[in-house]
C-alpha cells in the first residue's frame, strides 16, 4: 500500500513509465490494450512532430490538428500549424489501441522534431512490438516438460500402487 501511495504521490502508477531527456519528457500509460503518450514540451522551441514504432495497433490519436501517417510500422505525427505545437512547459496526448496480433510489451525510441527544425531522441520507451518468434518455441517446450513431468509422476504413482 505504501508503495502505491508513493507512487501516487510521484506521478507515476504501476501501469505508468516515464522517459526524459534534457529536451522533453514522455510518460507512457498502458491501460488495457491502450497506450498512451504524454508529452512534455522542456524547452523554448515548440514541439511539431512525434513518431514511435508500433505494431498491430490501430485507432491512432493525436492532439487536436495534428497530421498522421501509420504506414511502414512507424505512428508518425506532425502539425504545421504552430498554434497546435505542444509548446514549452505543455504536453500534448498521443494514443494508439493494440490488437491481439502478435503485439507485445517493448521499447522503442521516441523521435520529437521541434520547430526551429532540432531534433531529439528518448530511447527505451514503452512500445507495442511484435512477439519473438522464440516464444512459440519456449510455450511448446514447456508443454512438453509438463506433459513428460505428468507422465513421469504418474508411472511412478502407478509402481508404488503395485508394490503395496
Amino acid at each position: 500500500m505504501l508503495v502505491y501511495f508513493t507512487l501516487i504521490m510521484l506521478g507515476v502508477l504501476p501501469n505508468q513509465a516515464q522517459f526524459t531527456n534534457d529536451k522533453a519528457s514522455v510518460v507512457v500509460n498502458v491501460s488495457s490494450n491502450i497506450y498512451t503518450y504524454t508529452v512534455s514540451n522542456n524547452t523554448t522551441d515548440p514541439v511539431v512532430g512525434f513518431e514511435i514504432a508500433e505494431h498491430a495497433c490501430y485507432n491512432f490519436k493525436t492532439p487536436e490538428r495534428w497530421e498522421s501517417d501509420t504506414s511502414g510500422g512507424t505512428f508518425k505525427c506532425w502539425t504545421e500549424d504552430s498554434f497546435f505545437a505542444i509548446t514549452p512547459n505543455k504536453a500534448g496526448k498521443f494514443s494508439l489501441r493494440v490488437s491481439s496480433n502478435g503485439a507485445v510489451l517493448g521499447t522503442a525510441t521516441v523521435r520529437l522534431k521541434f520547430q526551429s527544425g532540432a531534433a531529439a531522441s528518448i530511447p527505451g520507451v514503452w512500445a507495442p512490438v511484435r512477439e519473438p518468434e522464440t516464444s512459440a518455441i519456449f510455450v511448446a517446450a514447456a508443454m512438453l516438460v509438463i506433459i513428460a513431468a505428468h507422465i513421469l509422476i504418474l508411472t511412478l504413482r502407478d509402481r508404488r500402487n503395485r508394490k503395496c
